[in-house]
Formats: structure tokens, sequence, C-alpha cells
């Protein structure tokens, strides 16, 4: 009785070890295109040099259609009478034929250009960047700490039902079986949880 109960705690850790994993599967799976896509918009948003200080606005001359509903653009500045054109780096469905954007550039050399993306797509790049290393941190700190207690589990012997042997104890007309722990200390079965 006692060796089936000890062996009936095994299932439990081994589902809590399986619920470990999986949530951490799901936090790695659901973080990591949150990662990506913070990243892509991270940078998309950080292509401005640090030599590209003067700042012209700019206005949305012509749409290009990509492989999705979205498109990019070229946009159209004039920097001392010169008129430069840039195209976008990123696609979006938001922006029309005739919008006015925000472009910065290197003073020395106006060609050398990049749009401003709207504030919105910056937080949103660093936001979904942040959010989606926190849940894949998570996710391995999980794992690491699930392994460490599957490790520990596994080490330690389970408490007080370290090798059972039981003895046959016959006493006048009782019969009954005697269990001693490691140490040759009597264990009483109904005091094992």
């Amino acid at each position: 009785m006692l060796q089936n109960q000890n062996q009936n705690s095994y299932p439990n850790r081994n589902t809590k070890s399986c619920c470990s994993f999986s949530l951490s599967l799901f936090l790695f799976i659901f973080g990591l295109p949150l990662l990506i896509i913070g990243i892509v918009f991270t940078a998309i948003s950080s292509d401005i040099d640090e030599s590209m200080t003067a700042e012209v606005t700019g206005q949305i001359i012509n749409l290009l259609p990509t492989d999705d509903d979205t498109y990019k653009f070229e946009v159209s500045y004039i920097v001392d009478g010169k008129e430069y054109v840039i195209k976008s780096n990123f696609s979006t469905d938001l922006e029309k034929k005739g919008d006015k954007v925000q472009i910065r550039y290197n003073p020395d050399d106006p060609s050398d250009s990049a749009i401003i993306m709207p504030r919105f797509f910056q937080i949103v790049g660093k936001v979904l960047l942040y959010t989606g290393a926190v849940l894949i941190l998570v996710s391995l700190t999980i794992v690491v700490l699930t392994l460490v207690s599957i490790k520990k589990a596994k080490s330690r012997p389970a408490d007080n039902v370290a090798d059972f042997t039981p003895e046959r104890v016959e006493k006048g007309t009782d019969v009954y079986d005697s269990y001693t722990d490691q140490n040759g200390k009597d264990i009483d079965p109904w005091d094992i949880e």
C-alpha cells in the first residue's frame, strides 16, 4: 500500500512538469513573433543616421504595390531648391498619395535621407520588442526551474519511504507488516502522507 502511495505521487510531479513545459512552450511561441516584429519595427524606425540632423516635410508622390494589400511609397522633398526622391523601406496601407511625411537628411548630402516613421510605429515596435523579450525570458526561466525541480526530485529519496521491505510480524494472534526507514526506525504506515 505504501509503495503504491509513493508511486502515485510521481504522476503529480510529471503532470506539473508537463504543465510547466506546456506553459513555457506557449509563452515562447507567442513571444518569438512579437520579438521578431518588434525588432523589424525598431530597425526600420532607427534607420536614421546620426549625420541626418536636418528635417524637411516631403510629399508622397507615388504608391508602389507589394505582394499583400499594402504598399511602399516614394516621397519627394526639396532642399535648397533641388528636388530629391526617397523610397520607403516599410510597407503600409495608411498613407495616401499627396500625404505629408517628415524626412530627416544629412545637410552635407541631402540625398542621404530617411523617412521618419510615425511615432505610433516607433512606440509599437518597442512595446512588441520588450513584450516578446520578456515572454521568452519567462519561458526560459520556467524551463530552467522545472528542470532543476525534476533533478532535485530524482536525486533525493522519497520522504520516509526509501527501501520499504515489509517484515511479517506475528504477535499473539495478530499478523501485520512492519516497515522501517533507511535508518532502521519503525514506520507506522498510517502516518505516511
